[in-house]
């Protein structure tokens, strides 16, 4: 695993899906409390669910974990809303997002979570 100065981690992937440069994809846990932040890019959303990352085992969930996620798309100036989905077996799930993240290429996720 890569880990920065400040421990944060990057994501693992799917195909698909990468991490934009300048805002890398990672998390970190801090006790109970279990960071995400970075930017996404896909290259075809074809509707429902992004299923764009695994965490390993240690940074999971107990059980599935629903939240709303604040996004910001590329071309988007105003924040935009989709549910943010993390299983137990560790993949993290992008639903619904909003149509202007939609028509993007990419969006921005920065959350917190209490695992």
């Amino acid at each position: 695993m890569n880990v920065d100065k400040d421990g944060w981690i990057d994501l693992t992937l799917f195909e698909g899906y990468t991490s934009e440069t300048d805002v890398k994809c990672q998390f970190r846990r801090m006790g109970v409390l279990l960071g995400l932040r970075g930017r996404i890019k896909w290259t075809n959303y074809i509707g429902g669910g992004l299923n764009f990352a695994l965490l390993p085992e240690g940074y999971r969930p107990d059980g599935a974990l629903n939240f709303v996620a604040l996004t910001v798309s590329k071309d988007a100036i105003d924040g935009n809303s989709a549910t943010l989905r993390i299983y137990d077996n560790g993949i993290i799930q992008l639903i619904n997002p909003t149509w202007a993240v939609q028509q993007s290429d990419s969006c921005r996720i920065d959350c917190v979570i209490m695992l």
